[in-house]
């Protein structure tokens, strides 16, 4: 159980490094770079969880973003 456990986590984390190259060669024409700072552990839920929906976390948080800008639109009008 344990040999199947250390596999999961290395594929998982294989497939992460994998996806994190194919986010960064994705075109930065006309984007932005946001740093943002969070606990190690954090990130890596973050990141396991993007794998698991077959998402970039760019994207997850790109789309996190639109979401709350538009929510804040839609309040402040009203």
């Amino acid at each position: 159980m344990t040999y199947m456990i250390r596999f999961l986590y290395e594929y998982v984390n294989e497939i992460m490094d994998i996806m994190d190259m194919m986010d960064k060669q994705k075109s930065k024409k006309d984007m932005a770079e946001i740093r943002v700072f969070v606990k190690p552990e954090l990130r890596q839920q973050f990141k396991s969880k993007c794998v698991l929906e077959n998402k970039t976390m760019s994207d997850v948080i790109a789309d996190f973003m639109a979401t709350y800008v538009n929510d804040n639109q839609e309040t402040s009008h009203t």
